[in-house]
């Protein structure tokens, strides 16, 4: 059997504790052998059974569950994540409630769908209903972008299966805490080939929602994976889903996660970024500022006074890890040429780009900053809030290109044929971040 199948199958037993799970129709394997006749209730016996081997087709199209999603329980679960995100009756300020409904009824002519996203309601409720108002926003921005209908439908449909891969993951590393192994990095990055292959399964679908799902992690700037496709190879139904994925990140660290109000999301994607197109990005950013949000403090007094202090500090920090990294391509400029697979150059570029358009590390700022620890006001909240979730931006942007040095290290250690030096290079540098 396929690894991806052993956890999947664990859910289906855990589901049928309360949502009966049955065989449908009988299970062969690989090599015409009947593994199950149909009309068996799927038990941990069973589940182990079917583990040993590997199957003729998956398992989704062989089973039925008791209870499946109605369309009254997707409009539900939306309105109950928005209203537990502060932002119901924001939201329906915009005329978005109308064409989120028709979405919703048009999962219904794909039983599959459903029968998937049952499972993903009962054993990951968190990510399925993050993945409804995720969808939603998709719709949003495809308006905002005046995109045909059909091509909303498309990039809809693929958004509301991009998160089903993760049923067949190691539940384990899909909530760990910290920092993924490389191993545990290209198992999550799984989850887009697995959406794609169930997306295979319905025939009904047209085949640019798998092509969507592909590509729905991917950057124009050709760093996104799984092929490190250039914004000319991109579908646009792929691009709208990777920046709304960029935007629900940042809904989950800030504001269900932390105390932060909606303007942070705002104010966090006004940053320059090269990961997406100019277009699809200001019209996400465009999007956002459509619905009223209130804003409020996030914290107390004296903690803005704190983030004073580590808006001065992290400043400090990012500003000496872009000279020492800097420093690392004028000594070894020659070894550090773009190639097809590996692009330091562009990498470095990037970095450029996106620090020199927010004038973060700039001297000015530091006097700001040095002026505010004498004197300031709640006026000057959310400018310390602004400017703390902008360094925050920048230092993941920096843990972003350490993350793909490190991926890279075979092509590393062959262009310097010294483990060492490179060693030394990547503990120092990740020792600034580190201590951030």
């Amino acid at each position: 059997m396929e690894i991806s199948d052993k956890y999947y199958l664990e859910h289906l037993y855990e589901v049928n504790q309360h949502n009966k799970v049955v065989v449908s129709k009988d299970i062969f394997n690989n090599n015409g052998v009947l593994v199950v006749k149909k009309g068996v209730e799927v038990n941990q016996s069973l589940t182990l059974r079917i583990a040993k081997h590997k199957l003729s087709s998956p398992i989704d199209g062989s089973i039925a569950l008791s209870n499946s999603l109605s369309y009254e329980k997707l409009i539900s679960t939306f309105e109950q994540r928005l209203e537990a995100l502060n932002i119901l009756e924001h939201v329906k300020q915009i005329d978005i409630f109308d064409e989120v409904s028709k979405a919703f009824a048009l999962i219904g002519k794909y039983p599959l769908i459903i029968q998937k996203l049952s499972i993903l309601e009962d054993r990951m409720p968190d990510i399925f209903s993050s993945s409804l108002t995720s969808s939603a926003m998709v719709l949003g921005l495809c308006k905002e972008l005046k995109l045909p209908k059909e091509t909303s439908e498309i990039a809809f449909l693929a958004a509301i299966i991009s998160d089903v891969g993760l049923l067949h993951i190691d539940p384990e590393i899909i909530h760990k805490q910290g920092k993924y192994s490389p191993e545990e990095r290209k198992m999550m990055q799984g989850h887009v080939a697995i959406a794609k292959h169930f997306a295979d399964q319905i025939t009904a679908l047209p085949t640019e929602v798998g092509k969507a799902l592909l590509e729905h992690h991917e950057r124009v700037d050709g760093f996104g994976y799984p092929f490190g496709k250039q914004s000319d190879e991109l579908g646009i139904e792929g691009q709208v889903i990777a920046i709304v994925d960029k935007v629900s990140g940042l809904v989950r660290k800030l504001v269900t996660n932390n105390s932060y109000s909606w303007q942070s999301i705002i104010q966090v994607m006004q940053i320059p970024s090269t990961a997406h197109a100019h277009d699809v990005h200001n019209a996400m950013i465009r999007l956002l500022k459509r619905i009223p949000f209130p804003y409020q403090p996030a914290f107390t007094p004296q903690r803005y006074e704190s983030m004073i202090s580590e808006c001065i500090s992290k400043r400090e920090r990012l500003t000496l890890w872009q000279t020492e990294f800097t420093r690392v391509y004028a000594d070894h400029k020659a070894l550090l040429n773009d190639s097809e697979d590996f692009k330091p150059m562009a990498l470095l570029s990037k970095l450029e780009y996106t620090i020199a358009n927010t004038g973060l590390l700039n001297e000015s700022q530091h006097k700001w900053l040095e002026a505010l620890q004498v004197q300031h006001s709640s006026d000057d909240y959310l400018d310390i809030e602004e400017f703390i979730l902008l360094l925050d931006e920048i230092e993941y942007r920096c843990l972003f290109i350490m993350r793909k040095f490190e991926e890279a290290s075979e092509e590393l250690e062959k262009r310097f044929g010294d483990t060492d030096l490179l060693s030394a290079y990547h503990q120092g540098l990740e020792s600034i971040l580190v201590d951030l």
